[in-house]
């Protein structure tokens, strides 16, 4: 009976969520609006962690510098939930259209030598130094050096409203050559170039640092 329940709980809110998915997207992006209003300037949600991590990781920022990414961060969170909702029923075309890779090309001659490639990027294991230390957990590097496979950074740029730019950028051709914790620091230097060339875009509202 409990599996029943919860069979039913879980479809019924899928159900929700995928008819809020077929509302056009400008309606959607009104509704992330509404939601940055809400959790920003009404409840204030983590407000305190998100400004305490964009301090520490940003020392040079003034407070306004501080204040303005904080603001960006809350704006950019909710239209991603929006466009999360969107994805449940948008088609493979459109959803195409809204990504554009770049330098794909350069990893033609690793696959057509039938190798793996490991492609890494924000959120795969890996929590970033950004001026205070922190653990690492290398199980992204272990299975790349086990399997001789390549690696690829995946840098990823918001290119318009709803679009983003994702440029391939390989840095390890052979893992099983490389030295230990040599795929790992390359990866958290790419990842931490990324998130300071777009800070609003990174998760800050959890204590990443403890």
């Amino acid at each position: 009976m409990r599996k029943i329940l919860t069979g039913l709980a879980y479809g019924s809110a899928y159900g929700v969520v995928y008819s809020v998915s077929l509302l056009p997207m400008p309606i959607l992006y009104g509704f992330s609006r509404a939601m940055y209003a809400l959790s920003y300037r009404v409840v204030g949600y983590r407000r305190a962690v998100v400004i305490q991590n964009i301090s520490r990781s940003f020392p040079e920022k003034n407070y306004a510098e501080v204040r303005a990414v904080v603001k960006r961060f809350y704006a950019g969170f909710t239209a991603s939930l929006a466009e999360m909702v969107k994805s449940i029923s948008i088609s493979p075309r459109r959803l195409d259209a809204k990504l554009t890779f770049i330098g794909l090309e350069r990893l033609s001659g690793v696959v057509a030598e039938g190798r793996n490639v490991i492609a890494c990027m924000g959120h795969c294991g890996n929590w970033e130094m950004l001026n205070q230390p922190a653990y690492h957990f290398s199980g992204m590097e272990k299975l790349a050096r086990a399997s001789g496979s390549a690696v690829v950074y995946l840098h990823i740029l918001p290119s318009a409203k709803g679009h983003y730019t994702i440029v391939c950028a390989p840095f390890c051709v052979d893992a099983g050559a490389s030295a230990e914790g040599e795929i790992t620091r390359q990866y958290i230097r790419r990842l931490t170039d990324n998130i300071k060339e777009v800070p609003h875009g990174w998760l800050w509202s959890h204590r990443r640092w403890k």
